[in-house]
C-alpha cells in the first residue's frame, strides 16, 4: 500500500477530523472538553473521550500544533502524548507522523525509538494481535502503523499502544489493591480512582474469588487467555477443557455488547473452551435485556452465569 508522509496543515487538520470523528464514537458519542495540563493554550480546541471513567483518550489542537494522547484518572497523567507541528507535521526525522493512502486514508506511524522515549518498549511483541496495529519499516526504521483512521477500531488501537505504558501497569496493580480493600472509605487515600472503577474491581475480584473456590474442587487450575494485549478476566483450566469468564459489575447496554466481544476476541471459535458470561443481576431482574443478545450468545455456545453479591460475599 503505497503511503506519503502529511506535509500540508489543512490535510493535517483532515486527519484531526477523522480521529475525532472516530474517538467520538469510541466514546459512545460524547466529547468532553479536555483541560490537561490547567487548561488549553489560547485560540485553541480540544476533547476527551472516554468508556471508563479512569482512562482518557484526547485530542487538543492550538494555532501551532496538534496533538493526539492517552491520559490517566483526573491526575493527567500521561500515557502517550503525540504532538505535530501544522507547519511542519513531520519534523524531527519524522519519529511521528500521519500517513495518507492512495485512497485518502489516513494512518499514524510512531517509530519505535519514539515510544521508547515515552517508556513504551517492544511494542511489535507485546501488541501481536492488536486492531489495526501492525509493523512498517521506513527508511530503515521500525514503526508501529496504526490506521485508517476512519475505522471506529482506530481508537481501541491507541489505547493499547497507551497500555504498554508502565504508569497504566502501575494503574491496574493499585486497581487490584483497591479490589482487596474491604473499607471503601479508604479509597482515595489509597489511589485516586473514581469509587465507580474501583466498585466494579471489588465485584469482579470477589465473583473470581467465589468461581476459583468452587472450580478448584473439581480439579480446575487457575489458566490464562489473550490476543495481543486483550485477556480474559478469569480462566481455569484442566485436561479436557478450560472455562474462559468474563464478568461483569453491570448489566447495562454497554457491558452487555463489551463482554459478548471480550469473549468473542479472547476465547476464539473452534478452539476447546467454554465462554461463560458472569452478570450480576437474574433473569427475571434483566427482563427483556438479553433478548436482542441471545441469537448471538447461542450462536457463540456462551452460557450465563448469575451472581449477587450481598455483605461482601457472593
Amino acid at each position: 500500500m503505497p503511503l506519503r508522509i502529511v506535509e500540508d496543515p489543512n490535510e493535517l487538520d483532515q486527519a484531526y477530523a477523522a480521529l475525532s470523528a472516530a474517538f467520538t464514537a469510541w466514546g459512545g458519542g460524547v466529547a468532553h472538553v479536555w483541560r490537561a495540563g490547567g487548561g488549553l493554550e489560547a485560540a485553541a480546541d480540544g476533547a476527551s473521550f472516554s468508556r471508563r471513567d479512569d482512562l482518557h483518550l484526547y485530542l487538543e489542537r492550538t494555532l501551532d500544533k496538534v496533538a493526539i494522547g492517552v491520559a490517566l484518572t483526573e491526575r493527567d497523567v500521561d500515557l502517550l502524548r503525540i504532538e505535530f507541528m501544522r507547519d511542519a507535521p513531520a519534523r524531527r526525522k519524522r519519529r511521528a507522523a500521519i500517513a495518507a493512502d492512495d485512497g485518502g486514508e489516513f494512518h499514524l506511524l510512531l517509530a519505535t525509538d519514539f515510544l521508547a522515549d515515552q517508556d513504551i518498549r517492544e511494542p511489535f511483541r507485546r501488541l501481536a494481535g492488536a486492531p489495526l496495529v501492525k509493523r512498517a519499516e521506513v527508511g530503515g526504521r521500525d514503526y508501529v502503523f496504526l490506521g485508517p483512521f476512519s475505522s471506529p477500531r482506530i481508537a481501541d488501537a491507541v489505547a493499547a499502544v497507551a497500555g504498554l505504558s508502565p504508569a497504566f501497569q502501575r494503574h491496574v496493580a493499585k486497581l487490584g489493591d483497591l479490589a482487596a480493600n474491604e473499607d471503601d472509605t479508604m479509597d482515595t487515600a489509597l489511589y485516586r480512582v473514581s469509587r465507580g472503577v474501583a466498585r466494579a474491581h471489588k465485584v469482579q475480584r470477589a465473583v473470581a474469588a467465589a468461581l476459583h473456590e468452587k472450580l478448584a474442587g473439581a480439579g480446575y487450575q487457575l489458566d490464562e487467555s489473550h490476543v495481543g494485549p486483550l485477556r480474559a478476566d478469569f480462566v481455569m483450566s484442566r485436561a479436557a477443557d478450560s472455562l474462559v469468564f468474563e464478568i461483569r459489575a453491570n448489566a447495562e447496554l454497554s457491558d452487555l455488547v463489551r463482554g459478548i466481544g471480550q469473549l468473542t476476541l479472547v476465547a476464539p471459535r473452534g478452539a476447546r473452551v467454554s465462554r461463560v458470561f458472569v452478570l450480576p443481576a437474574s433473569l427475571g431482574d434483566m427482563g427483556d435485556a438479553l433478548t436482542p443478545f441471545r441469537p448471538a450468545l447461542e450462536e457463540l455456545s456462551v452460557s450465563l452465569l448469575l451472581y449477587d453479591v450481598t455483605n461482601g460475599g457472593v
